[in-house]
């Protein structure tokens, strides 16, 4: 009989815990924080050819296929090799660059070409006075172009054609803007 009694309440005490457990099933321990979230807006990027500063090659004699290289600052200096240049109007080309002041940007330049009255010259090697850093202000920086002009064996007459200069902000945007140059 004493057995039984035992058994009884080994019953009886795994129908508390049973009951217990299945009163408990839908507590749980949970905790929960907040934090702050931001963001900024800025200035999308901006770039303006100006027109009266385009890129130039000048005017030259054509000897034999040549070339004429141009720097990119202000004050433009130009290197022929095979054509003897006879009047130096030789000018880099001139992008007003705007934005976000702080913000880092590169300067995308393709090849182009200029066509007239004999083969295209070929732009290439395009070359900047660095990547100025923008202000923010209202006054836009100053980014000059200068590049190469292969110039083939019958070359004659006005030559002509676009380039295209293109700006992108760096640091995780995907915001680019071309521009066509004269």
């Amino acid at each position: 009989m004493k057995r039984i009694s035992v058994y009884r309440k080994l019953m009886v005490l795994a129908g508390c815990v049973s009951f217990v457990c299945a009163a408990n099933v839908g507590v749980s321990f949970a905790a929960s924080a907040s934090s702050t979230a931001t963001a900024k807006a800025i200035a999308p990027i901006a770039i303006a050819a100006d027109t009266n500063h385009v890129l130039n090659f000048g005017t030259f004699i054509e000897k034999t296929a040549g070339s004429i290289a141009l720097t990119a600052v202000d004050t433009t200096v130009a290197s022929p090799t095979g054509v003897t240049i006879v009047a130096n109007t030789a000018k880099s080309g001139k992008f007003d660059v705007s934005g976000e002041a702080g913000q880092f940007y590169t300067v995308n330049i393709a090849d182009a070409s200029l066509t007239g009255g004999g083969s295209p010259i070929t732009l290439s090697s395009f070359v900047t006075n660095g990547t100025p850093a923008l202000t923010g202000s209202s006054t836009p920086v100053t980014l000059y172009v200068g590049a190469t002009a292969t110039i083939p064996a019958d070359a004659q007459g006005a030559y002509s054609g676009n380039y295209s200069c293109g700006s992108e902000l760096l640091a995780g945007s995907c915001l680019a803007l071309h521009q066509a140059g004269g």
